[in-house]
């Protein structure tokens, strides 16, 4: 049977929840044996050893990871995101993501952490999983969820896609906008 990808991608940074990650990972081969973790973009040489010392430590199999530790030229961003069966944001913290705008524009099914703008645009079982920081099991259930129904993954690329493409079309951008000056020239000329 095909290898069920997770893909990571985006610069390699502590607060994007790496470790996290690593530690679900593991624990979802428990469930998903045939499962393969993507990791793919740029960071700094002493926290790209400090993940490859805790795959190692996790006992996380070389036939089940990738780390792709390097610049990802945009021309090959989408044969990443398309080999994948669900991308993964486990953030700590985060305002905004260009990756997962990425994500939704390619119509994949998308797992976040509940922190920054995430929630604005992820709610949870409708456009996707959302779940808390730290929370391995939660996690876990998250993947397995998703990796084990395509409907699942599909229906949330969807809506999630339909969901941002609605909200941030240009057209609502000017109507929120002039919706807003016109409040506010009737507050200032109708007094």
């Amino acid at each position: 049977s095909k290898n069920q990808v997770v893909l990571f991608h985006g610069l390699l940074r502590s607060y994007k929840g790496i470790e996290f990650l690593l530690q679900s990972f593991a624990q979802l081969l428990n469930n998903k044996p045939d499962a393969m973790l993507v990791i793919a973009g740029s960071g700094g040489k002493e926290y790209i050893r400090n993940l490859r010392i805790l795959v190692e430590q996790l006992h996380i199999p070389a036939k089940n990871i990738l780390l792709h530790c390097h610049y990802i030229p945009i021309e090959t961003l989408p044969k990443y995101f398309y080999s994948a069966d669900v991308v993964v944001f486990p953030y700590q913290h985060i305002y905004q993501s260009g990756a997962l705008l990425t994500a939704i524009g390619l119509k994949r099914a998308v797992i976040t952490t509940n922190v920054g703008g995430f929630p604005e645009i992820i709610e949870n079982n409708v456009t996707g999983k959302l779940i808390e920081f730290g929370n391995v099991s939660q996690f876990v259930d998250a993947m397995i969820e998703l990796l084990s129904s395509e409907q699942q993954r599909e229906t949330y690329a969807r809506n999630v896609f339909e969901k941002v493409n609605s909200q941030q079309s240009w057209k609502n951008i000017a109507q929120t906008a002039t919706d807003f000056y016109s409040q506010i020239m009737d507050e200032n000329f109708n007094e």
